[in-house]
């Protein structure tokens, strides 16, 4: 059976171990927090991108119903030309440890290169800048 003496200290321990446990607590609540007003941060920047990519969206069907059909009662072999133009806009991140977010996005730049091989590429993002330098395809212009 225990002594007076072992319990007391049993019970120093599992007050001090429930300290630590506390102070790890608080800790993590200032990550979260911290963490969240980030992401609050960044939430104009991503409703800005959704009505730029929408904006391009309806800039692009625009096009290829009026312009092209203008442009091809006025110059027919130019408008060949344009209609078969692609651009692609790559964005990545600046930085690394994002998960497989590169990743995906250069797996899928595979597919459209084979897709696309004469299409103009426009890349923002560090990362993306890294992983054009060393492909066969010709990037138009690093734009950020």
């Amino acid at each position: 059976m225990a002594t007076l003496n072992e319990i007391k200290e049993q019970i120093i321990v599992v007050r001090s171990v429930g300290e630590f446990t506390n102070a790890l607590q608080q800790i993590a609540t200032i990550h979260m927090v911290k963490l969240r007003d980030r992401v609050l941060a960044s939430r104009p920047f991503v409703q800005l991108a959704n009505e730029m990519l929408t904006e391009l969206s309806g800039i692009r069907n625009g096009m290829q119903t009026q312009a092209l059909l203008a442009m091809e009662k006025s110059h027919p072999k130019e408008a060949k030309q344009a209609a078969g133009q692609t651009a692609v806009i790559v964005i990545t991140s600046n930085q690394g440890l994002t998960g497989r977010y590169n990743i995906e996005i250069f797996q899928k730049l595979e597919k459209v290169f084979a897709d696309h091989p004469d299409s103009d590429y426009y890349v923002i993002g560090k990362k993306g800048q890294e992983y054009f330098q060393g492909a066969k395809v010709k990037v138009r212009s690093f734009p950020y």
